[in-house]
């Protein structure tokens, strides 16, 4: 069948402690009733953890997640990378960095596009936290775990360091297509073989599907439903059937869609375009590398159980 592929080796292989995941916002813009904004912690376990965007409610929703350790959580969250500067992938960050910095004094890395330095040195001058940023340029060339060569103001990065204590073999950041400045996608690589790829907010781009090319876990932007190609197209973002193509043309083996349009507040759209391998995520979503082969079986009957709550809710009220 089309987009469907084989299951990677790392799977089998792969232990229930090695990597889990968890959708912190699937909503873009403004935060809604259903939908928080983006944000996606991946969980290495006793490991630590790395988070991709960081919009506003991101701690809240690791309370909601993980309850008593949260704690533990925030302490051991190694990296935190930004996808672009604006305000509903990174608004979270301060909460964030202040509440960290109560539970360890270990620098946070913070990997974001250059424009947020300048947000991230205004919010300094009001309450001082560890960390150190390091500008997504600087990653554009594969980074690889305990690899030399990077520094940050004339000082050796602690970014290599973080990605071995994670088990993460390499970082990548690959310049995408969106409406301001300095516009990045995300590709992880694990030291067990997974890959896994997230695009932040972009139109169709070849680059980033050809470094996510063979991803384990490809996460895209998908907007926009298939009708407002023009509303996509100015405001620069994907449509569902061009983020399950660009998964298609990754050769990844589960595209998971995200950032959904406000307008649509429980589910998006779910049409032909789709493919077996297409996963949609919900707020608070986890799943384990372990269970990632079930994902599209499991995640439509939860929409329709979701939508069906949702619905009685709103007649009860």
């Amino acid at each position: 069948d089309k987009g469907v592929f084989k299951k990677p080796e790392c799977l089998s292989r792969a232990s229930e402690r090695e990597l889990e995941v968890t959708f912190l916002g699937t909503g873009s813009a403004i935060p809604s009733k259903y939908r928080n904004l983006s944000g996606i912690y991946c969980h290495m376990f006793e490991r630590g953890g790395i988070l991709l965007d960081s919009g506003e409610g991101a701690c809240s929703q690791l309370v909601r997640r993980y309850g008593p350790k949260f704690d533990e959580i925030l302490s051991n969250l190694k990296v935190v990378w930004i996808s672009h500067i604006h305000a509903d992938h990174h608004s979270g960050l301060p909460s964030l960095l202040r509440m960290r910095s109560r539970l360890t004094r270990e620098p946070l890395v913070i990997v974001g596009p250059r424009q947020l330095r300048r947000v991230l040195s205004m919010y300094s001058k009001i309450e001082h936290v560890p960390m150190e940023f390091i500008d997504c340029n600087q990653t554009r060339d594969i980074v690889k775990a305990g690899g030399e060569g990077l520094e940050i103001r004339g000082a050796e990065s602690q970014l290599p360091a973080r990605l071995e204590a994670l088990g993460i073999a390499s970082l990548q950041s690959v310049e995408v297509h969106h409406s301001c400045y300095n516009c990045y996608g995300c590709v992880l690589v694990g030291k067990q073989g997974w890959k896994l790829a997230y695009s932040g907010d972009t139109r169709p781009c070849k680059a980033f599907v050809e470094a996510a090319a063979n991803a384990t876990i490809f996460i895209h932007e998908a907007t926009f439903e298939n009708e407002l190609r023009a509303e996509a197209e100015a405001k620069k973002h994907s449509l569902t059937a061009e983020a399950v193509a660009s998964g298609i043309g990754a050769k990844a083996y589960r595209t998971i869609l995200t950032h959904f349009s406000q307008r649509y507040p429980k589910i998006p759209v779910i049409d032909e375009t789709f493919t077996p391998s297409t996963c949609i995520a919900f707020d608070l979503m986890t799943f384990n590398l372990r269970n990632l082969e079930h994902l599209p079986t499991v995640v439509p009957d939860v929409a329709v159980r979701f939508e069906g709550r949702q619905d009685a809710a709103a007649a009860a009220e």
